[in-house]
């Protein structure tokens, strides 16, 4: 019987590698520069508004202005390639950090700001999708996602190492630093361009659709929720989890110091697994099925994190945060890789199921800081880390007792809702 581990990286000299590698280059640099604001923006909102809830409100828009996006973008993007939404990701980032420099420093600014951050995030999501299905082959869509989710987790590590020391030089020079990696990969995206024409062209479905009505776009999705919703719930959860670590794990972390010195280490522990379990879910996943593994891991994940964090000794709530960690991290590149499964089956319909698998990441961006920051409140800080577990096992739980084996796509219908 063949192991399940039985499996290698792609080679070099096939196709789509190089040309993966090269788009994450550039993913990475976006996502540095995204993580050199992330750190200064709510600093720079707190000292002018001088409230949380406010500051919150404030960041929360981004995420509301980005599922309004999810909502958009399929209905006057749907025949567009990747390079178009990789153009505007780097384009309408610079204007992130120009509008920090440049503007003063006000409420009005900073909804402009984060609002900018929403949409160019969003066009981000749907490139990462529109080039695993235009250039990566079927079966390595989750060896890819969990590539470019390897790429995140590098510049997320990076970001606050970057950003904390500039911050203390000057406030402002984390923004440039941030304005620096979005023009390098502008230029980044011009030499991709201009060394691989083919490949960002070639396998690209060409699809020339009539517009549609906002209704008519709200039957497509609610026909399609119909079919995922339990993977968009625990996908929800998945977000909330993460959106919860860079709100209150950052917090919970000086906490932590308090009682064990490593407890400092709590936000790195939890992303580090994401650096690599990407590769290690994929052979689990092509052998058992990437919607079952995704499942299985995110309940086990779930569970150990409810236990943990119930429990007053620290190293115990470590150790189950990284064991949880671990389970999530091979989880959600398994999850985008079945939506990516779902897109490429969907033809003309497409672009619709990357704004529903763009949706979870805003709703949980929406709510996850406002649910963790309630819950610490109640609770404290570790607890609503272990109701987080548990809602992520409930989740999961429904998934794996609703979620059929073969999920149909309703393509008459879809054909029918929209003329």
């Amino acid at each position: 019987m063949s192991s399940p581990f039985s499996w290698k990286l792609p080679s070099v000299n096939e196709p789509h590698f190089i040309p993966l590698l090269a788009y994450c280059a550039i993913a990475c640099l976006i996502f540095l520069g995204d993580g050199l604001m992330s750190y200064v923006t709510p600093l720079f909102i707190e000292s002018t508004v001088s409230n949380p809830l406010i500051m919150g409100i404030v960041m929360s828009f981004s995420s509301i202005v980005g599922i309004t996006c999810d909502t958009l973008f399929p209905r006057f993007f749907q025949s567009k390639h990747h390079l178009f939404f990789l153009w505007a990701t780097v384009l309408i980032s610079l204007f992130f950090p120009l509008s920090f420099l440049l503007l003063p420093h006000a409420v009005m600014t900073f909804l402009l700001g984060v609002a900018i951050w929403g949409i160019y995030f969003e066009f981000l999501f749907f490139s990462n999708s529109a080039f695993i299905r235009a250039n990566i082959m079927f079966q390595n869509n989750a060896l890819a996602w969990g590539i470019i989710l390897s790429a995140r987790a590098i510049a997320q590590f990076l970001s606050p190492l970057i950003a904390a020391p500039l911050y203390d030089i000057s406030e402002n020079l984390p923004v440039v630093f941030a304005l620096g990696f979005f023009i390098a990969a502008l230029f980044g995206v011009i030499i991709l361009q201009q060394i691989f024409p083919s490949k960002f062209h070639g396998s690209q479905q060409k699809v020339v659709e009539k517009s549609y009505s906002f209704l008519q776009q709200f039957g497509v999705w609610k026909s399609l929720m119909k079919r995922f919703w339990a993977l968009h719930a625990l996908m929800f959860s998945h977000f909330i989890m993460e959106a919860s670590i860079w709100t209150i794990g950052i917090l919970l972390a000086e906490e932590l110091q308090q009682k064990l010195q490593i407890g400092k280490f709590f936000v790195a522990f939890y992303l580090a697994p994401f650096l690599y379990m990407g590769l290690v879910g994929t052979p689990l996943g092509r052998k058992y099925g990437k919607k079952r593994v995704s499942i299985l891991s995110s309940l086990l994940g779930g569970i150990v994190l409810a236990v943990a964090g119930a429990q007053p000794q620290v190293w115990i709530f470590l150790t189950g945060t990284v064991f949880a960690a671990h389970c999530f991290a091979m989880a959600l590149p398994l999850l985008l890789a079945t939506y990516e499964d779902f897109s490429a089956r969907a033809g003309k319909r497409s672009q619709d199921i990357i704004g529903i698998q763009a949706s979870s990441s805003s709703l949980g961006w929406i709510f996850g800081p406002i649910l963790a920051g309630g819950l610490a409140t109640v609770v404290g800080y570790q607890l609503s880390f272990s109701i987080l577990g548990l809602i992520m096992a409930i989740f999961a739980l429904i998934a794996l007792v609703l979620v059929p084996k073969k999920i149909r796509l309703p393509q008459a219908e879809l054909n029918e809702l929209t003329g």
